[in-house]
């Protein structure tokens, strides 16, 4: 008990003062950015052409942030969220048309306040691609983009080790590695990503005539699929997590998920349900958290509606019978670690390996006896005391299974099971 009260002492000292609305940077707005932990990035080119740092928008880089030659042009349709790279085929075999990527109001990613994204892990040299050509390519592929010492932009190796070829007229998903060698062995350093170059090669025409259409780029975390889908309603203030599992809509583990050293998280895409793992070592309460994001794994803050709405609704199943459950709304980080959250009003209990529907009216007093903000609802919190009083405090491991989470206004995600 001792522990989690320091724990809550924590939480209540380290509030950190939100006094404005928030308000998205133009990364955010276009879907395109780094993820939070900063180990990956997203381009999914939506929103305006200001938004995406096209045109009207002054960067380092002048226009779209394009490394690229005179022989390529590049349209931005910005209504479907397409990226078009007009290739005139009059290109090199070594030519490329590279994207900086941009943070924070389009400022270089380098120069923004996080820094450069960092793929040092190489577990998470990852690129996902969905792409359509206009013509047959023989080789499509990207080159990772860094920057060295001496602050030169650099471009990875790719094109014999992580290509593959495009029919015409057709979507394709590649997912592939990025490789941080050049083409004669040079090591590069992971941990200073700025962008990412693509090419197009058929052996007769080294760089076809055509045009090259890119719906979305996920680089390091952000391609990985394996933690929940999620969904915010149409009007913002509800969310629904349904853990469906596909890649498309999934967000990588430092994103969305909080808790302390008790619990595992991952998704089982077979059973389309999360599955927690708590261990358990005494009586006291433990929480875990979900945070809300968009579909590309941005932090999405959900403002709070009517009274009629004010509900948070869980469907789990235990492994064993739990004498204390319960669901709260959590507010604004605090910090990686830290986040504030409701105070635990209702504890309910969960009977052994049946699917319990919890549904509990919301409120909005935090730990620090103050209301919460209602237009910075980040996600909720779910709190396990599994064991009664009377229960001897040897170590354990509880299995939970949740089917999905509905918060207030949410879309119509009903039972699978």
């Amino acid at each position: 008990m001792k522990i989690m009260k320091t724990f809550f002492v924590l939480l209540l000292t380290s509030i950190m003062a939100y006094g404005q609305t928030y308000k998205p940077t133009l990364s955010e707005l276009s879907g395109n950015g780094p993820t939070v932990d900063n180990k990956g990035y997203v381009y999914n080119f939506r929103g305006g052409k200001l938004e995406n740092c096209y045109n009207s928008v002054t960067t380092y880089n002048t226009v779209y942030n394009q490394l690229g030659s005179t022989n390529y042009a590049y349209e931005l349709n910005a209504e479907l969220g397409i990226l078009n790279i007009l290739a005139n085929g009059k290109q090199t075999s070594t030519e490329v048309f590279c994207n900086h990527f941009t943070a924070y109001n389009c400022f270089d990613v380098e120069k923004s306040r996080t820094g450069f994204i960092d793929l040092s892990d190489e577990a998470n040299r990852n690129m996902e691609i969905r792409v359509k050509s206009s013509v047959p390519v023989e080789k499509f592929g990207a080159y990772i983009m860094t920057m060295d010492r001496s602050y030169m932009i650099q471009l990875g190796n790719g094109e014999e080790h992580a290509s593959e070829s495009l029919p015409a007229g057709k979507w394709k998903v590649i997912k592939t590695q990025a490789l941080f060698e050049t083409w004669d062995g040079i090591a590069l350093d992971a941990s200073k990503v700025i962008g990412i170059g693509f090419y197009a090669r058929n052996a007769e025409d080294p760089q076809p005539k055509g045009t090259i259409e890119i719906d979305y780029v996920k680089v390091g975390s952000s391609a990985r699929s394996f933690i929940p889908s999620s969904e915010p309603s149409p009007t913002l203030q509800g969310y629904t997590f349904s853990f469906d599992g596909d890649s498309l809509h999934t967000c990588s583990a430092p994103v969305n998920t909080l808790g302390n050293n008790n619990f595992t998280f991952a998704v089982d895409e077979s059973k389309h349900a999360a599955v927690l793992k708590q261990t358990v070592s005494g009586n006291q309460l433990n929480v875990f958290a979900l945070e809300f994001t968009d579909r590309d794994c941005f932090l999405q803050p959900i403002s709070f509606p009517s009274a009629d709405k004010q509900f948070i609704e869980v469907r789990i199943k235990p492994d064993v019978d739990v004498p204390s459950f319960g669901v709260v709304l959590s507010a604004d980080r605090l910090s990686d670690q830290l986040w504030d959250y409701a105070e635990v009003q209702k504890l309910v209990e969960l009977k052994a390996n049946e699917w319990n529907v919890v549904k509990l009216p919301v409120h909005f007093k935090g730990h620090s006896g103050e209301g919460m903000d209602l237009t910075k609802i980040r996600g909720v919190v779910l709190a396990f005391k599994p064991t009664r009083s009377s229960d001897k405090s040897k170590a354990q491991t509880v299995s939970y299974e949740i089917d999905y989470i509905k918060v207030g206004d949410v879309l119509n995600v009903s039972s699978k099971k």
